[in-house]
Formats: structure tokens, sequence, C-alpha cells
């Protein structure tokens, strides 16, 4: 298997329409077997965290715990973006690339 990058690249302000930047994760898979369902589910989690990171999912304003409906559109974005890059991994691995 190879060892590989990944990258998630969305903000909360961007999906609003706001101007920003897009920020970026960087998920490292090279230590996971893609063959296996155990490798499998440690990269979605991966993906997982870095969505909550990356769109603020688990960050709490004061006197709400109530998300934003921009944080959870970025949320949403930002790991289906994620399992879309890795449905394309595990496909090119499954034809030997």
């Amino acid at each position: 298997m190879k060892t590989a990058l990944m990258a998630l690249a969305m903000t909360g302000s961007v999906l609003a329409g706001a101007p920003a930047s897009a920020e970026k994760a960087t998920i490292l898979y090279g230590d996971l077997d893609l063959a296996t369902a155990k490798g499998l589910r440690a990269l979605e989690q991966r993906i997982d965290i870095a969505a909550r990171k990356i769109c603020g999912f688990n960050d709490h304003i004061t006197g709400t715990r109530v998300r934003s409906p921009e944080t959870k559109r970025c949320y949403a974005h930002a790991k289906a973006q994620g399992l879309q890059t890795l449905a394309a991994i595990v496909s090119a691995n499954q034809l030997g690339g």
C-alpha cells in the first residue's frame, strides 16, 4: 500500500459565501491497511476529526451549544469530500494503483 496524503479544504465562511481562504487538513494514512475494515474505519475516523477541526464543529460559543447552520453545512460538506477522496483511493488501490 502506498503511503499517501489526503486533503480536505472547506471552511464555514466559504460555504456561507463570505470571502475567506479555505483551510486544509492533511490526513496521513500510510500506517493503515485500507484493504481491511479496521483500516478503513480508522481513516474514516481521521476524516471525521479533520472535518470537525476545519469547520470548528467542536468549538463552543459562550451561551450556547447549538451549532450554526453554516458550521453544520461545512462539516457535512468537508466530511463528504473526505469520504469521496477515500472512495477514490480505495478504488485506485483495488485496481493496482
